[in-house]
């Protein structure tokens, strides 16, 4: 029975794991975000530890896929009604400041940007960060009303 149950944990963590690198997140990035230490992300993937209900949900939000997936209880792992629950988790986890912000890179800056940025080395990452940032903020401030 436990052995059982320690498989289920194993497998629980590889979908995890997959699901995030499926993102293409770094393992301090997706912990950031979930809002957990990264030692406790990556007790989650290896199957040392299980994540409550809430941050298992926000897991499956953050990679867009289901919960069931994630815990091996159905192969799709995209469901029908997780698309709404994971925007609604979305917008309550991210600041509206911050889904503001991504939208604008998405739109302003397109895909494409994303295709090398993976590969960058993290000095270069976080300065291209700013300097849309920078960005960002300078185009918010020109459409203001005066």
């Amino acid at each position: 029975m436990e052995e059982q149950r320690d498989e289920q944990k194993i497998h629980l963590g590889q979908r995890l794991k997959n699901a995030r690198e499926t993102k293409r997140y770094k393992q301090n990035e997706a912990a950031k975000i979930i809002g957990v230490h990264n030692s406790t992300l990556a007790k989650y993937e290896s199957g040392e530890r299980e994540p409550d209900f809430t941050t298992l949900k926000k897991m499956a939000t953050l990679y867009e896929v289901s919960v069931d997936w994630l815990t091996g209880s159905s192969d799709e792992s995209i469901d029908s009604n997780s698309v709404a629950e994971n925007k609604a988790v979305y917008e309550k986890t991210i600041p509206q400041e911050e889904r503001d912000f991504l939208e604008w890179v998405k739109t302003a800056v397109g895909e494409i940007f994303f295709y090398d940025f993976d590969s960058a080395p993290d000095e270069m990452k976080k300065r291209l960060m700013i300097d849309l940032r920078n960005a960002y903020e300078r185009e918010k401030f020109m459409r203001r009303d005066f």
